[in-house]
């Protein structure tokens, strides 16, 4: 939908900041080319849980090892510095290379949303994995 430029503007900024709820990080290629995005969402500092996502937008890079890679480093990070205890994950169930890194990188299924999100002229499920991390 169009937006001012004002509000691009606030948008912009809101994805920048990253001292509240949530991190924000760009994935790079080997030669530094930015590549992606990632961060840890919506961070419950009470019961010290949050969400996590990735997006390669690069169409080449994609199945590269990036998005398992930008995980790790998130997890360690979310773990050893936030002390969060617990990661989840809202995937769209068909998008199968998606569900196989997040089974491969531990996570377990808690849920599904029914026709949750309406992408390409349909509704689509949605799988909530999520993952214990270590001590928590």
């Amino acid at each position: 939908m169009p937006v001012s430029i004002d509000i691009q503007e606030e948008w912009m900024l809101s994805i920048m900041e990253t001292t509240g709820e949530n991190k924000r990080f760009m994935i790079e290629d080997r030669s530094g080319q930015p590549v992606g995005m990632t961060g840890i969402y919506g961070i419950n500092w009470i019961h010290r849980t949050c969400e996590f996502g990735v997006f390669i937008g690069v169409k080449e890079e994609q199945g590269k090892g990036y998005g398992s890679e930008a995980y790790r480093i998130m997890e360690g990070f979310g773990g050893k510095y936030l002390n969060l205890r617990k990661i989840k994950v809202f995937v769209v169930k068909e998008n199968a290379a998606a569900v196989t890194m997040y089974r491969k990188l531990g996570f377990r299924q808690a849920g599904e949303l029914q026709d949750e999100r309406f992408i390409n002229g349909r509704y689509c499920s949605v799988l909530i994995l999520e993952k214990l991390l270590g001590g928590g």
